[in-house]
């Protein structure tokens, strides 16, 4: 397992490099290798072709392939994704590419391509999520995989490029799905707007020039380098690369570094002329992500979540420093501490056997061990179950007294609803509110739960033995 073999790795570090420490003024050209997996550090920062490309590497184990990499280099530290996991490497160290421990941040997001970013002012850390279709964030230096919160969800298929200007406390976010854009909103995912919504294909990777609200990225299909001020006015195609996908970008003082993997390159383009500053191919590395590590480029600012005691996460939102709670918690009267109000995680997967229900958090689909909760109800014996989000509801056939009971998952009651036959395939309709299952092979049964009425919408089927719905088309399989 990689994890085993980062551990090993941690280990070697610690007794080999132990007197290996991050400089909080270094600074340098930070780049995620594939082929093999590493840490590859220019120092000085290349600005041109004549600049020196003095570099530093440092091998990961076998198989490994950062995704996404970002910094907070005042406190010597570099953020990076690796398969289903982020890691913090601590005390790093640019001009040696070296660093004394890692410590797992965040372990179960998807195996998926999607930027990581820090905000340096409010210490929080931000992902997409391509897979599970959504943008979350935690705060960066606590080390409970349980406390983070998605911040943006709704109506995202592909989310995998991402910005932030933490002074202006905004964020950027491409969605590369059917319809693919680029959005604003702000810190806490409120007042999103689409900025960029035509002439895009498939967005990676976002940066900003945060001193003149300037918005960067690279289209990997369009093979583009393009630019628009924040409100989405100004767009131009600085270059167009044609032939070479790139997968990174980073803006730092007038000058855009980009990598592409497929074609082993690492150069810098004057973001004004779209000339091209420097050019260099590698023989066997894939360059897949980069970041400058300049402490100098975050300037100072006091964090205004420092004076808020919030009990999960503080995000600087549009009105100013706010606490917010974790996934499946609420926040209490006092504005500041998170209660739990169920038993279950607020997103996850349930399954059953006869007379218990459990659910599992939704990152434990990517491999990770994870608690999971779960309720019994010994005086049934459950044929098939479908959930109701939103009211936290489970409707399920009662086998044992042939009924159609409701569970009420915060309070745990179960009252029944409608007698049955035999039933099977139970759906649930969230649009319409409506129940529906099979009963004996050859009819289905619908029951409104708004008006608790039991109607025969289907007779004399052959064989009928599971039902899907398209709620939104009401359609059902």
């Amino acid at each position: 397992m990689f994890v085993c073999r980062v551990f090993i790795l941690i280990e070697i570090i610690v007794i080999f490099q132990c007197f290996c420490f991050g400089i909080q003024d270094d600074k340098g050209l930070l780049i995620g290798v594939w082929n093999p997996g590493s840490f590859l550090t220019y120092t000085p920062i290349p600005v041109n072709s004549k600049s020196s490309f003095n570099n530093a590497s440092f091998t990961l184990p076998l198989n490994v392939k950062i995704t996404s990499i970002t910094s907070d280099p005042k406190n010597a530290v570099v953020f990076a994704t690796i398969s289903d996991t982020i890691y913090m490497f601590q005390n790093f160290n640019v001009s040696q590419s070296m660093f004394t421990s890692v410590e797992p941040i965040f372990e179960g997001r998807s195996a998926a391509l999607g930027q990581i970013v820090f905000d340096y002012v409010s210490k929080n850390l931000y992902w997409c999520d391509a897979l599970l279709y959504w943008i979350a964030m935690k705060p960066a230096y606590n080390l409970n995989n349980s406390i983070y919160k998605v911040v943006v969800h709704k109506d995202l298929k592909q989310p995998e490029g991402l910005a932030l200007d933490p002074e202006d406390r905004m964020m950027f976010f491409s969605d590369n799905g059917p319809t693919p854009r680029i959005e604003k909103a702000n810190l806490d995912g409120q007042d999103r707007e689409v900025i960029v919504y035509t002439g895009l294909s498939r967005v990676l990777s976002l940066s900003l020039d945060v001193l003149n609200n300037k918005l960067y990225w690279v289209d990997i299909a369009r093979h583009t380098i393009e630019v628009c001020d924040y409100d989405g006015s100004n767009r131009r195609v600085i270059r167009r690369m044609n032939g070479v996908q790139l997968t990174g970008l980073f803006f730092h003082q007038n000058i855009l570094h980009a990598v592409s993997a497929t074609s082993r390159t690492m150069l810098a383009i004057d973001p004004s002329s779209g000339s091209e500053l420097y050019h260099r191919v590698f023989t066997f590395a894939q360059p897949f992500t980069v970041n400058v590590y300049d402490a100098e480029t975050q300037r100072f600012y006091t964090d205004p979540c420092s004076n808020l005691p919030c009990q999960h996460i503080c995000i600087n939102s549009k009105s100013g420093a706010k606490c917010f709670c974790s996934e499946g918690y609420n926040l209490t009267a006092d504005l500041k501490t998170c209660t739990d109000n169920s038993r279950f995680f607020k997103t996850g997967f349930i399954v059953n056997n006869d007379t218990m229900f459990a659910m599992h958090e939704v990152h434990s689909v990517s491999g990770q061990e994870s608690d999971y909760y779960y309720l019994e109800v010994s005086s049934a014996i459950i044929e098939t179950f479908a959930v109701d989000a939103n009211s936290d509801t489970i409707y399920f056939l009662n086998s044992r007294n042939n009924t159609l009971d409701k569970l009420d998952i915060i309070s745990q009651q179960i009252s029944t609803l409608a007698p049955i036959l035999t039933g099977k395939g139970l759906i649930f309709d969230w649009l319409a509110n409506l129940l529906g299952w099979i009963e004996a092979l050859s009819i289905i049964i619908s029951y409104s739960i708004n008006s608790g009425t039991t109607v025969r919408i289907y007779t004399n089927l052959q064989q009928v033995d599971s039902l899907t719905i398209d709620s939104h088309n009401g359609f059902i399989d």
